[in-house]
């Protein structure tokens, strides 16, 4: 009898430990949220901001972003070495004629709501949060780890995401096409800057998986002036 009980209870303990094992990461990723969106402005998010692009051997960036969520509206106006070129895109359609212009606009329009909309974006259809959180040390920190896939009409990589385990802040994250070959690329976090309501990262420095090489920093301003 002792020994049933004592079985009894191990296995009620993994039962209940895999139910918060479940919710753990639903629970963190709320958590992350809270602390980038804390007025839950994400959904209705219209703002303006600035990223400078910088490189290694190449002149910078200077990249200025317009988004409207409840109106289906992106715009950017693109500038190196006195060149500016211009893409909008709204309501589901490019607004130029030229089809380079326009693949490029919906690869923009992709992008940067993804990135600046992170966290929250991890709530879209098709996002496939992974139940388990880890505790990993990442660019020599502790994180918490949160891993994402997706839908296969969404998208095919993996990701990771490495959250402060004190705030939730996103301090990291980091994508493989292929995780079995070591490929894809990971983003140092630092700083906040606020825009519309949203704490975003102010910079975003990029590093190849692989060998850990510099690839460059994004550097988000709320100031829009070119």
């Amino acid at each position: 009898m002792k020994r049933f009980k004592y079985f009894s209870a191990i296995f009620i303990l993994f039962i209940v430990a895999s139910i918060n094992a479940q919710g753990w990461a639903k629970d963190v990723l709320a958590s992350s949220i809270a602390f980038h969106d804390p007025q839950g402005k994400w959904s209705t998010f219209e703002g303006q901001f600035k990223v400078t692009m910088r490189s290694p051997e190449r002149s910078d960036r200077e990249n200025l972003i317009t988004i409207s969520l409840p109106k289906d509206r992106f715009e950017l106006t693109e500038k190196r070495d006195g060149v500016i070129q211009k893409y909008s895109y709204a309501a589901g359609r490019c607004e130029s004629v030229d089809p380079v212009l326009c693949e490029r606009a919906e690869k923009m329009k992709n992008y940067y709501t993804y990135l600046y909309g992170l966290p929250m974006k991890l709530n879209d259809p098709g996002t496939l949060l992974d139940p388990k959180v880890e505790r990993v040390v990442f660019d020599q920190k502790e994180t918490l780890r949160l891993k994402v896939t997706y839908d296969p009409e969404v998208g095919s990589d993996t990701w990771y995401f490495y959250l402060d385990p004190e705030n939730y802040q996103l301090l990291a994250y980091q994508f493989y096409h292929n995780e079995a070959l070591g490929d894809g690329e990971y983003i140092l976090l630092s700083e906040i800057e606020e825009v519309g309501g949203i704490n975003m990262p102010k910079s975003r420095k990029w590093f190849y998986n692989a060998d850990k090489a510099y690839l460059g920093e994004d550097i988000l301003t709320s100031d829009t002036g070119f």
